[in-house]
């Protein structure tokens, strides 16, 4: 009698090399949100400096326009002053003020950086504003 012999062969693979490679991606994906995230926090920092300077930009604007228009009034008001002195009536306390309010010199330049003494929360607290308080 003839033994026959018969051979069998199973193959079974496991790709257990491949947690590293899904590690590496999963860290790049989390690295790319954070960056995502930290652009759009200096986009809004960005944003919120930007309306903070034109406020200041718009109330030194306002106040230039507020100490023209008191200006022009003590003007006025010392002119009507110079009027009745002329004509003779005796002048009054306000007359000295006023002449002594418009005998300052006048100032030339309204640079912001001489009218401007607000300081910036935001750029204080990112160290980029470094002015005393």
């Amino acid at each position: 009698m003839a033994i026959s012999t018969i051979t069998a062969r199973a193959c079974l693979k496991l790709s257990l090399g491949n947690r590293s490679a899904w590690s590496t991606y999963n860290k790049r994906q989390l690295e790319e949100k954070n960056a995502e995230a930290s652009l759009v926090n200096v986009r809004q920092l960005i944003i919120v400096g930007v309306r903070e300077a034109v406020r200041r930009v718009q109330t030194d604007f306002k106040r230039i326009e507020t100490t023209r228009s008191a200006r022009i009034m003590a003007e006025k008001q010392l002119q009507a002053e110079q009027e009745r002195l002329k004509v003779g009536s005796a002048p009054h306390a306000s007359f000295l003020i006023f002449n002594a309010i418009l005998r300052r010199p006048k100032a030339t330049s309204y640079a912001p950086s001489s009218i401007t003494t607000n300081r910036s929360p935001t750029r204080a607290a990112q160290g980029h504003d470094t002015r005393p308080l």
